[in-house]
């Protein structure tokens, strides 16, 4: 878990990096930044993980 944060942390400051700054309008500017995040963090994950539903669901 502990190794799974430390990565998360990693891409968040990869990403304000690439993005150039880290001052957001608002909190909910912010929270769809994560989102984002989030969702191409775990693009991969989510096709392994519908294998595995399918296999189980057997």
């Amino acid at each position: 878990m502990e190794q799974r944060y430390n990565r998360f942390k990693r891409a968040v400051n990869q990403s304000l990096l690439l993005r150039g700054s880290n001052d957001f309008n608002d909190q909910g500017e912010y929270v769809e930044f994560i989102r984002k995040l989030f969702k191409q963090l775990n693009i991969g994950r989510k096709e392994k993980f519908m294998e595995e539903v399918k296999i189980l669901r057997v």
